[in-house]
């Protein structure tokens, strides 16, 4: 298992990373104004194709793990319709909504890619449930490492930077596609095919929680509309430094479904005990960080965003919720605890979005960031308590074998 977390630790990483950057030299190159402009887009397709994907990788991930592969293979294939068309509505919207060619190109560029990445992910999730981690750890490498190299080297080039953005993107897309394609292959089932419609009943609850986690990403455009494109570009530019933060549960997430399947409700339950501890110190060691805030914001993001060192501290206590409510979600959800979770994130979501509203009235960028920070603070514990109660009831159903 610790083999497995290193293998996706690293891969996780390096493309948590590599995101981060990529956009960090956007930020520099266009500045906050049109930044604010191409983070609202950014987000907005992180929404549409977190909730067109339905959690399909944890689905899938978990029926590999039980053994229904029918049932995996079908959820694969409901979901690739449903990605298709949100990629259709991306595309569409993106070229129309955006009147400068070169912005509408690079925001196409971006949909391309995060579906491509999704699309893809539902593939990987077969090798993760079958606790095998060598295709997704070179699939992950190589589009984190390409779409960035590629950005740098047209450049150097001098390449419109929103053009180059856009081909590294599709760029990264194309290569996603084709190693998800070349490294996984689709199991064998001589069993007869699952209805689409009963998979889709199945995911029900996973597809409301990923579709309520998801209205988060929306948090730029929130900004945006109260605050400004300039507030939200100081806003989605520093919140963005803390991405790969992330890397934990993204790493994590693969290697605990299959294993939280198969698990006593005790041990679940002490997994979710340490994972609320592990947050919480993540949080709290962001403080030591506190007097450096400022400098760390304009040494990174440049003089333009000189002002954002407040944003920073209170993204930084987002941190611990960040990391690992994914965790304590998927482990519930692994035990077919998915009522829970998605009635926790419902509620968190609408919590945040509206705390970090209330906080862009009063103070702009740096009061959206603390009023953000605090629901998720509070919404981490909740799930947590909300997760131990259902593992306690005798009562709790465990995901329905139909392979």
């Amino acid at each position: 298992m610790l083999k497995h977390l290193g293998g996706m630790g690293v891969a996780r990483g390096v493309y948590a990373l590599s995101q981060a950057v990529l956009l960090i030299l956007l930020a520099r190159d266009v500045g906050a104004h049109e930044f604010g402009i191409m983070a609202s887009f950014l987000a907005a397709h992180t929404f549409l194709f977190l909730v067109a994907g339905m959690n399909t990788p944890t689905f899938v991930t978990r029926e590999i793990a039980l053994g229904n592969v029918a049932t995996a293979l079908a959820g694969i294939r409901a979901n690739a319709i449903v990605m298709a068309i949100a990629m259709l509505c991306a595309a569409g919207s993106s070229l129309l909504a955006v009147s400068q060619p070169l912005m509408a190109l690079a925001v196409a560029g971006n949909a391309t890619a995060v579906w491509s990445e999704r699309v893809t992910e539902n593939r990987l999730a077969i090798a993760y449930g079958e606790r095998r981690i060598g295709a997704p750890v070179a699939t992950l490498m190589i589009r984190s490492l390409a779409p960035l190299g590629l950005y740098l080297g047209l450049g150097v080039a001098g390449v419109d930077q929103l053009l180059a953005f856009a081909i590294a993107r599709v760029a990264a897309g194309i290569v996603c596609q084709l190693l998800g394609a070349l490294l996984v292959r689709l199991p064998g089932c001589s069993c007869e095919r699952v209805p689409l419609t009963g998979v889709l009943r199945q995911q029900a609850s996973l597809a409301v929680s990923v579709g309520m986690v998801s209205l988060r990403t929306l948090d730029s455009v929130l900004v945006i509309a109260i605050a400004g494109a300039s507030n939200s570009g100081v806003y989605s530019a520093v919140s963005r430094v803390v991405s790969p933060f992330g890397i934990l549960a993204m790493a994590t997430v693969p290697v605990l479904v299959p294993r939280a399947a198969v698990a006593s409700p005790d041990k679940v339950r002490r997994i979710l005990d340490a994972l609320l501890i592990g947050g919480l110190l993540l949080s709290s060691v962001t403080l030591l960080a506190f007097p450096y805030r400022e400098i760390l914001v304009v040494s990174v993001l440049g003089p333009e965003f000189a002002g954002g060192g407040a944003v920073l501290a209170f993204a930084l206590l987002r941190i611990g919720p960040y990391a690992v409510a994914p965790l304590i979600g998927s482990a519930l959800q692994a035990k077919g605890i998915g009522r829970a979770v998605a009635i926790n994130d419902a509620a968190t979501s609408v919590m945040a979005l509206i705390a970090l509203a209330v906080g862009a009235i009063v103070a702009g960028a740096t009061g959206a960031a603390a009023g953000f920070a605090l629901v998720s603070l509070i919404g981490v514990a909740a799930l947590w308590a909300l997760g131990r109660r259902a593992l306690r009831a005798k009562s709790y159903r465990q995901p329905v074998e139909s392979g």
